[in-house]
């Protein structure tokens, strides 16, 4: 990897900072309401103790501190890979979450936008075709 490419460690540290600072935030939002935390946030919630568990691994080996930390690039490689791979499930699982409550929610399909019921013919045809093709 050249090093044009490459996360700077600060760069890796932010993102992964920032990841943590949002978990804690949507955490105590919900903290103590009534408001019903979608199983979605559920569980990017919970992919915040396995950040947290990235973090103290990397002060048990690296130290506390500010200064460039020494010997640990394929740890922040892997906070990077892992990092993007939890927000990436969560857009998914977001936009299908929402995509869900949406059908299920409309109380007549005029609530439902013509780009979305064309989605939901092209899946339907899609699916009724492979049926049919594997008879």
């Amino acid at each position: 990897m050249t090093t044009s490419t490459r996360f700077s460690t600060t760069s890796q540290s932010n993102l992964a900072a920032s990841l943590h600072n949002l978990g804690h935030a949507v955490r105590s939002v919900f903290e103590g309401s009534d408001t019903k935390m979608s199983q979605t946030l559920k569980l990017f919630v919970g992919n915040q103790e396995d950040i947290e568990q990235l973090w103290v691994t990397h002060e048990d080996y690296a130290g506390e501190g500010r200064g460039r930390k020494h010997g640990v690039e394929v740890l922040n490689h892997s906070v990077i890979l892992f990092v993007t791979a939890i927000w990436e499930s969560f857009i998914a699982d977001l936009a299908q979450e929402a995509f869900d409550y949406l059908i299920t929610h409309a109380s007549d399909s005029a609530h439902i936008p013509q780009k979305i019921k064309n989605h939901i013919v092209a899946a339907v045809l899609n699916q009724k075709i492979q049926t049919e093709c594997g008879r």
